[in-house]
């Protein structure tokens, strides 16, 4: 359903198969919405003919002062971007069976980014640079924010709660946080290295509160984690 006079785009999903892809597209001021109507199966196809994952995929696009909504996700991500860039204003993602968002081979200035209860990663950046103002991520199953594969990663605010890990960075990453607080996790930040091809990762936090974890940091042989206060 699409609102040209409000720009808003609506998007329903009922097939367990089918998704969504912006391909090639330029995007301004517009807010997209997704829902997903589908039914959650145990044999899902995690990837398309494609080898995109997302319900909803942005490829080769460029987006300016977006703001994208999705509620409920059957797919591997519920928003994925590839090989994209430019700037969102907001990101608002709930209840995701899998991974809430996923970027790859992008760069993007994000003002808010905030998820709620995610079956496994909230947040994974990889392959790009990115800027983000405000990160709220609550409940995440596996990873609250993953940054990998030579990611450039700066963040002003971040905070999580009752995710399993709180902050990740790993191969080659370097992950920049001004102020994280994190609450009730089982660690708080990880910093190593995954993929046999890359090393470990670099992770500076100016200011952070980890409160009620079992693990304050592990940091592999390779990577570093500075804390500063």
């Amino acid at each position: 359903q699409i609102d040209y006079s409000k720009k808003e785009i609506k998007l329903y999903r009922y097939d367990s198969l089918s998704n969504i892809v912006f391909n090639k597209s330029k995007i301004y001021n517009w807010k997209i919405m997704f829902y997903d109507r589908s039914t959650k199966v145990d044999n899902f196809v995690p990837r398309d003919k494609r080898n995109l994952s997302g319900c909803v995929n942005f490829y080769n696009s460029y987006a300016k002062d977006i703001e994208i909504f999705s509620y409920g996700s059957n797919c591997e991500d519920a928003i994925n971007f590839v090989n994209s860039k430019g700037n969102i204003n907001k990101v608002i993602i709930s209840n995701s069976n899998y991974d809430a968002i996923d970027f790859d081979y992008s760069n993007f200035d994000i003002n808010e980014l905030t998820i709620y209860k995610s079956g496994n990663d909230c947040i994974d950046l990889s392959y790009g640079n990115y800027d983000i103002l405000k990160v709220d991520a609550y409940e995440c199953g596996d990873k609250a924010i993953s940054v990998g594969e030579a990611s450039l990663v700066k963040i002003d605010n971040f905070n999580s709660d009752m995710s399993k890990y709180s902050v990740v960075a790993k191969d080659f990453s370097l992950l920049n946080i001004n102020k994280a607080k994190i609450i009730n996790t089982e660690t708080c930040v990880s910093a190593y290295s995954k993929k046999q091809e890359f090393s470990g990762a670099s992770i500076v936090i100016n200011n952070l509160l980890c409160d009620n974890y079992k693990t304050n940091k592990y940091q592999q042989n390779g990577s570093s984690i500075k804390i500063k206060q």
